[in-house]
């Protein structure tokens, strides 16, 4: 109780900041530690004090940080700000005497010019921001790392260079003609910042300030800044820049926060494991419901920024409150409860009332699908497409609820129809993928499916709840769960994506709210005296604005005094889509004031602005809707402005228009039709400017076999998922690390296993290969196409030199980047030479190919902005100077779709990879069991001979491989068959031998007391002294009594000797009552025995022969009672599958090593009798199909269990 209550506690603080909360948490946590020191010493409860513990600890650390704060802002601020300074300063030092170490180890690179490359770049070590250089004799010959600073024009040993974007400090080295300049970026301005690395970014970032100010050197540097001096030679001063109060506390308080539910959650893993091992399910469920509690405290929105799937942009159900608030809540909640499901399901706790039960699958049958449905409508498709990540979080999350929802309906349905009964548990499965495949054939125009198909999902339900209930049925649940997740969710996507497109087009006729708030901040980042002289200046003051951020289209344009444009800037809009701005250019100067409208325009409504300055220039700002109308960049990272890209590799849907006259003009509503594999959408929006624009929509469905590829993928791993849940359950109960090594062991061993790695194997490397070889091939043809494309605009432009760069960028729509002796000197755009997005040097692999190759062309793939682009470069053969001119040009990267045809492909092989994986173990069972029939026969076979049976049958035409084995054992069973004639004979002798003497010791012991009888009545007739009537008498009953002696032995032997095929069948008889007979009957003797009989008050019915079982009892309870017993106790009970008859007694009890003779005929432990009683009820009951067995000890007592064959009564 005290850990739930330091757990939740914890949480509300977390989310509230009540201090209430917090002491709550303090006195919880206090009194679960001592609670587990005193009590359950276990690891993980110790641990999970530990946590809750140090969560409690840095929260009253981070108090007592925010107190000092309110306290006194300005000296906190200065601490950060002076620790950050210090941090940064030490940095750059370190990093100037790093630079002057690598540029004089530089000189000694090799001469070979390849070798040198090699050389360059072990010695920078790959580090990001470091680059180094080396030239010989006035030319560059070798270079590494990404340069952003010229090489020909630095002065001093050490030293900083500034330009419009990047800071970077470098150091010269020198020996004889050869020069070596070492340089690190320690500063890139937006947009550069994400061209390249800074030394300064993962400083600031864990200092927690803004960013840092570099000076000029000096030698007593104001407003806290420190100088950097390289070897006593100052060179800059730099100051850390704080971030406002506000901002800095919500920094840490997020990271806070962060950190604690990190705790709270480790925390809470520890406490279910320890509630686990209890192994009581009230505690169990006590440690579940603590777990949904805290999902639905935790402030998990507050991770939004970390991971999508925390994120309610992307699914969000009001109904479920923060449980259902995003995908992450929804699926741990949905484990919580499976968890809580399996571990009743385990415990065989399900309620058993019929008719409760019968409610149950009426509402899961009626109410499940629309449930699940209704949960699946909380998915929210971002307009980017989703990633491969947020498609798997929303099928586990909706295949959680599926599974909860389905097992409660199997195990009602187990209530109302019991085990036995109901229909296959493989028919409900089976419809379920045939509804899933089913899906994407009836998809209706808008995205949705008919009504009618619900009903196929209703039935599969039905089904699946009133199956026979098996040790299968959660997996039958959980297949009908995986494949509805899959369909539901697909169903969802796709009606999302209508939606973005009808709201792609709706918002072409509405002005856009945001757009506006952002534009009437844009003037804060403009120079009030004069508008931007140049792009680079346009750009600069784009990238520090919030438009930069927002991923709208906009226009950036410069105007003079006289209206003339001074500078443009297109950032995702293309070329005349601002018609008229010179208009609201013009009335901004005259009345120098902003002008904020909206216009029509292609695309859509047009938010303009103009901004006037002092000298009456102005700066007009154009933002477009965003809408996928507009063309989108072939080249979107190279100026660093990181545009929104479709996180799918394709594009959720398309849009795209076409001007149409007034009398085409229908409806502004969208007309959708479904062609073959993609749905259409048309609109014809209201007349403006005199035209109707028709705009068509292309919403892609994917091939049927992509679809089901990927749908039985994840079918695999949300089944996968639950096996893992489940082996979690079952290790957690205990026990299970050793069944598995045991059964491992064993299982490694057998043939089946080997066959099954074999058969694997023989799938599996093949398909490996042929994947690696398609998506190789994928890739060269790819990569041939791009430098294909690439080669010919390049040669295009080399065939037209002497037009101009930028002219021939326009013409063949494509930067253009010209270098001489590997020195970026020109470029096409003015942008590309300020932000060197693939460094001011020829990028050395480019280099290096170059060398290597004769036709004077090279590609390479290279990073800018954190993404692959792919640069070809051509030598140009310029006869008339000696320096060497290279030109380079990006391939474009909408030209081809090569990411979706990889993730299909690899799609496809993971899904051949599980297919072949279970193919195998089938093909490995059917083939285990194909070799193992045979052996089974054999097996058979020997144990029927054991058993005494002539020549066993085997199968008539065995697998060749096992014929001559077959044909070894007949020959083998015909050979027994002749020995044991032959011994059969030889034992009939013996026995016979053995009987005719035992039958005249038998015999002549009654026979002398007759002779003599006999003899005495002849001497006694003629002697007078003897009364010879009276002598008569005497020996007359003697000699009656011998002959009564004679023939129970005769009786006795023919019993024995009689044959089994002789005697009547078995028939059902009361066993109980024969007991209670027998028992009886030894009651009424006054012989001081205790008689009693337990299990025969109601009939128990077992296969025996009238009056025989009677005769059997009778013999085992005289023998206890001429064995001195004091107690007799006989029982009756029905026992796996078997009457059992069972006789104990306190008598002498039989010695250990007599036990093995006591069924031998005419063994005895007393002097009297045949010793033919228990060879004889042996005899019988083995008549009867029954066994007897004997227990018994010296001085221990005796016990003799009869096992008889049950009687089905009636």
């Amino acid at each position: 109780m005290a850990a739930s209550a330091a757990l939740l506690a914890g949480a509300g603080w977390l989310r509230t900041g009540s201090v209430a909360l917090l002491i709550v948490t303090w006195v919880a946590v206090l009194a679960t530690g001592a609670l587990t020191w005193t009590s359950r010493r276990t690891p993980s409860a110790l641990c999970c004090a530990a946590l809750l513990l140090a969560f409690v600890v840095l929260d009253a650390v981070d108090g007592s940080r925010e107190a000092r704060w309110s306290a006194n802002p300005t000296v906190v601020a200065a601490k950060v700000t002076g620790r950050a300074t210090a941090a940064m300063t030490t940095r750059l030092r370190d990093e100037a005497e790093n630079l002057r170490a690598l540029a004089v180890r530089a000189l000694d690179a090799p001469a070979d010019a390849a070798e040198a490359f090699v050389a360059l770049d072990a010695m920078r070590s790959n580090e990001p921001t470091r680059s180094v250089a080396l030239a010989r004799g006035g030319t560059l010959v070798a270079w590494s790392g990404h340069h952003l600073v010229p090489v020909d024009s630095l002065a001093g040993p050490v030293g900083v260079i500034a330009s419009e974007f990047y800071l970077a400090l470098y150091a010269i080295a020198g020996r004889g003609g050869d020069r070596a300049v070492a340089s690190t970026l320690i500063h890139a301005e937006r947009p550069a910042d994400a061209l390249a690395d800074a030394l300064d970014e993962p400083v600031a970032a864990e200092f927690h300030v803004a960013g840092f100010a570099y000076l000029p050197a000096a030698s007593s540097p104001a407003d806290s800044a420190q100088v950097v001096s390289v070897a006593g030679v100052p060179v800059m001063s730099v100051r850390a820049i704080a971030l406002g109060a506000p901002e800095l506390r919500q920094r840490l308080t997020e990271a806070a926060r962060e950190r604690g539910m990190a705790i709270l959650g480790l925390a809470l893993l520890l406490f279910l494991g320890t509630t686990w091992r209890t192994g009581r399910l009230a505690e169990r469920y006590g440690g579940l419901a603590v777990s949904l509690l805290l999902i639905a405290t935790l402030p998990l929105s507050g991770l939004s920024n970390r991971t999508a799937l925390l994120n309610p942009a992307f699914y969000y159900v009001a109904a479920g409150g923060p449980l259902t608030a995003s995908i992450g809540a929804m699926a741990l909640a949905g484990a919580c409860i499976l968890v809580a499901v399996l571990a009743t399901q385990r415990a065989h706790r399900f309620p058993r009332a019929g008719w409760r039960a019968a409610v149950v699958i009426v509402a899961v049958a009626v109410l499940g699908p629309f449930l699940l449905s209704n949960i699946s409508r909380g998915i929210r498709f971002p307009a980017t497409g989703a990633p491969l990540v947020l498609w798997i979080a929303w099928e586990t999350a909706v295949f959680l609820a599926a599974v909860v929802v389905l097992y409660a309906g199997v195990a009602a349905g187990e209530a109302v129809l019991g085990a036995r009964r109901g229909l296959p548990g493989w028919v409900g499965p089976l419809l379920a993928i045939v509804a899933a495949a089913m899906a994407p054939f009836v998809v209706e125009p808008r995205g949705g499916l008919p009504q009618w198909y619900t009903a196929l999902w209703v039935l599969a339900i039905v089904t699946l709840a009133v199956a026979r209930y098996t040790r299968g049925a959660l997996w039958a649940a959980a297949t009908v769960a995986a494949f509805g997740a899959v369909t539901l969710v697909w169903s969802e996507t796709v009606k999302a994506r209508v939606q973005l497109a009808e709201q792609d087009v709706a918002a072409l006729s509405t002005a856009d709210s945001s757009a506006s708030a952002l534009v009437r901040r844009f003037p804060g980042q403009l120079d009030s005296m004069t508008a931007p002289r140049s792009r680079v200046e346009l750009l600069a003051r784009y990238a520090a604005s919030d438009l930069a951020s927002s991923d709208l289209p906009v226009d950036l344009t410069s105007w003079n005094p006289q209206g003339r444009i001074i500078a443009n800037l297109r950032v995702g809009i293309g070329t005349g889509t601002a018609r008229g701005v010179e208009y609201f250019a013009r009335e901004a100067a005259n009345a120098m004031q902003p002008v904020l409208t909206h216009v029509p325009g292609e695309p859509g409504i047009l938010t303009v602005m103009a901004i006037p300055h002092a000298d009456q220039s102005v700066t007009t700002v154009v933002v477009a809707p965003r809408t996928r109308l507009v063309t989108p960049d072939p080249f979107p990272t190279i100026t660093g402005l990181r545009r929104s890209r479709d996180a799918a590799g394709y594009p959720p849907y398309s849009l795209q228009f076409a001007p149409a006259g007034i009398a085409q003009y229908i409806a502004t509503a969208a007309q959708w039709t479904r062609r073959n594999e993609e749905l259409h959408g048309d609109w014809f929006l209201p007349p403006s400017a005199g035209r109707v624009l028709h705009v068509h929509a292309r919403v892609p469905l994917s091939g049927y076999g992509a679809l089901a590829t990927r749908g039985g993928l994840i079918a695999f791993l949300n089944l996968g998922l639950l096996g893992v849940v489940w082996l979690l359950l079952i290790v957690a109960d205990g026990g299970a690390l050793r069944w598995a090594r045991e059964r491992g062991r064993i299982w490694l061993r057998s043939y089946r296993a080997r066959l099954t790695l074999a058969l694997f194997g023989a799938f599996m490397l093949p398909a490996l290969a042929f994947a690696a070889w398609s998506y190789r091939r994928l890739q060269d043809e790819d990569a041939v196409t791009r430098d294909l494309l690439v080669r010919e605009t390049l040669r295009g432009v080399a065939g037209a030199q002497s037009a101009g760069l930028d002219s021939l960028a326009a013409r063949f729509d494509t930067p253009l980047f010209l270098y001489a002796n590997g020195v970026m000197i020109l470029t096409s755009d003015p942008l590309f030479d300020a932000l060197a997005p693939v460094g001011r040097l020829l990028p050395n692999v480019a280099a290096r190919a170059l060398l290597e190759n004769d036709d004077g062309f090279a590609t390479a793939e290279l990073q800018v902005a954190g993404e692959p682009m792919r640069f070809g470069f051509r030598v140009l053969n310029d006869t008339t100077t000696a320096t060497s001119l290279v030109l380079g040009a990006p391939a474009r990267t909408a030209e081809l779709a090569l990411d979706p045809r990889r993730r299909d492909l690899a799609f496809f092989v993971l899904f051949a990879t599980v297919m072949g994986a279970l193919g195998a173990l089938g093909l490995s069972g059917i083939a285990g069991r194909t070799f193992s029939r045979p052996i089974g026969e054999l097996r058979a076979g020997a144990l029927a001979l054991a058993a005494g049976e002539r020549e066993p049958q085997l199968a008539g035409n065995p697998p060749p491989e096992f014929e001559p084995v077959f044909h070894a054992f007949r020959q083998m069973a015909r050979d027994l068959e002749s020995g044991r004639a032959r011994d059969a004979r030889a034992q009939r002798v013996l026995a016979w031998g053995e009987m005719a003497r035992q039958v005249a010791h038998e015999i002549k012991n009654p026979l002398t007391p007759m002779r003599l009888g006999v003899q005495y009545l002849q001497r006694a007739k003629d002697d007078p002294r003897v009364d010879f009537r009276k002598a008569f008498d005497e020996n007359a009953t003697r000699l009656l009594d011998e002959i009564g002696r004679l023939d129970e032995i005769a009786r006795a032997f023919s019993r024995y000797g009689a044959g089994p095929d002789s005697a009547p069948p078995a028939q059902a008889m009361d066993v109980a009552e024969a007991v209670r007979d027998v028992v009886r009957l030894e009651q009424l003797g006054a012989d001081g025995v205790q008689w009693e009989a337990t299990g025969v008050d109601a009939p128990v019915l077992g296969m025996s022969r009238p009056g025989e079982l009677r005769e059997v009892l009778l013999n085992l309870l005289e023998n206890a009672r001429l064995a001195d017993a004091r107690r007799v106790t006989a029982s009756v009970e029905a026992r796996d599958g078997r009457v059992m008859v069972t006789v104990r007694d306190n008598g002498h009890g039989v010695a250990p090593e007599l036990l093995s003779r006591v069924f031998e005929p005419h063994f005895s432990t007393r002097t009297s009798g045949s010793g033919l009683g228990l060879a004889i009820s042996r005899r019988l009951i083995e008549g009867w199909g029954g066994t007897i067995s004997l227990e018994s000890g010296a001085g221990a007592g005796t016990t003799l269990t009869i096992s008889l064959v049950p009687a089905v009564s009636g």
